[in-house]
């Protein structure tokens, strides 16, 4: 599997450097949730196995992936001397059981990670997460997480779908984070990820306005550097993806035609769950 990892990179790695040579500059961001030693009941793009898990790791170093926080990546990006090797990983949700053991892979291997917390379930149980009695990281834990050299970002307060919440409530929600953030952790939190990547321009100027520099949804592709900072695409990573598949992804674009039918059914599914919130909100 490595071989086919470094061949498949190598290859890949040499259109990228006439792409990188343009005026726009394409950055893999992976994407994760569960990551532990009991994901066999979770969906295949939300749960990975630890052992799956540091294979991938083991399996991006050896092909010569340098794993970052999105921040540092994005950062290393703007600059003229910024290499194809770079490649963000992001955790979603803070979920107790299972970010420990992402973490402690990362950092045993010299590489970071950001990871997006919902604040209002810190130390609580994952609220939204129905049917399933999952916990979210202490303070204390985040605390050492960034310690341990981990970015740590915003999944918002309330982890709801920011694209049909109303303007007030959205700034409410996103600066509340933030502040909570920042006061807990003593140190500036930069990004923001999209509760279920739900967002569009209304959702994108709060985040600029709430004072983020940046801010990330999936979008099932690479990121290039002519979109906007705060609509970063991600690759979702799944249990059954292969070495090859992985390889394929970071250097290919992610998944275009899931992209494509994700993108043609944005809108009508945002009107269906701008009706449901409403009749939420009056009952």
């Amino acid at each position: 599997l490595r071989s086919i990892v470094v061949m498949i990179t190598e290859r890949a790695s040499n259109n990228g450097s006439a792409e990188q040579s343009g005026s726009h500059r394409a950055l893999p961001v992976l994407l994760y949730h569960c990551i532990g030693r009991d994901v066999a009941g979770l969906p295949r793009d939300l749960g990975l196995s630890y052992s799956e898990f540091e294979d991938q790791l083991d399996l991006l170093i050896d092909a010569g992936w340098r794993l970052t926080g999105l921040d540092a990546a994005l950062h290393a990006a703007a600059q003229p001397s910024f290499d194809n090797r770079t490649l963000a990983v992001t955790i979603d949700d803070a979920l107790s059981g299972f970010t420990e053991d992402a973490i402690h892979a990362i950092t045993a291997r010299g590489g970071s990670a950001t990871l997006f917390v919902p604040t209002a379930y810190v130390g609580d149980r994952a609220a939204w997460l129905d049917g399933r009695n999952f916990g979210v990281l202490s303070w204390d834990a985040l605390r050492d997480v960034a310690a341990a050299g981990i970015e740590i970002g915003s999944h918002g307060h309330h982890h709801i779908a920011m694209d049909t919440t109303p303007e007030r409530a959205l700034r409410c929600e996103l600066e509340r984070s933030r502040r909570l953030l920042e006061d807990a952790l003593q140190a500036p939190v930069a990004g923001l990820a999209y509760p279920f990547g739900y967002a569009r321009s209304a959702t994108r100027a709060a985040a600029v306005r709430a004072g983020f520099d940046w801010a990330c949804g999936i979008g099932h592709r690479l990121h290039v550097s002519a979109r906007s900072r705060y609509d970063i695409q991600r690759i979702i990573v799944r249990r059954d993806d292969t070495a090859a598949t992985i390889s394929s992804l970071i250097m290919h674009g992610g998944r275009p035609v899931e992209a494509a039918l994700k993108a043609s059914a944005a809108m009508p599914w945002r009107c269906v769950r701008h009706v449901r919130s409403l009749a939420g909100r009056r009952q």
